[in-house]
């Protein structure tokens, strides 16, 4: 768990308590898959029939982006979530792959 994980930001309505917990939930999730040390900027804005959700992770590995507008926030939200997990999942993969052929190749001494 990360000790300051920043609040999603809601402009142009205000959500009720099961969106707002969705919202952090995902945060918190994606920054469970994300690299050590990332921090997180959320944002899901109403404008007019549209909800328009952001998610941006900035980590020393460079930044993991999404967003999308649906005519539901809860919508919007998993979309960005279906769009950033795999990639940092992905990010993960190749991360282990790497860890392994350091292994490999230094033999003990890898770290």
């Amino acid at each position: 768990m990360y000790p300051a994980i920043p609040d999603f930001n809601f402009i142009g309505f205000i959500p009720d308590d099961d969106l707002r917990f969705q919202a952090n939930c995902t945060v918190e999730e994606l920054l469970d898959l994300a690299p050590y040390g990332a921090i997180a900027v959320s944002l899901l804005e109403k404008s007019e029939d549209t909800y328009r959700c952001s998610i941006e992770i900035y980590s020393h590995h460079g930044p993991f982006t999404a967003s999308s507008s649906s005519p539901s926030p809860k919508e919007a939200l998993e979309t960005v979530l279906g769009l950033l997990a795999p990639r940092l999942k992905r990010w993960n993969e190749v991360k282990a792959q790497s860890r392994v052929l350091r292994k490999r190749i230094l033999g003990p001494l890898a770290c």
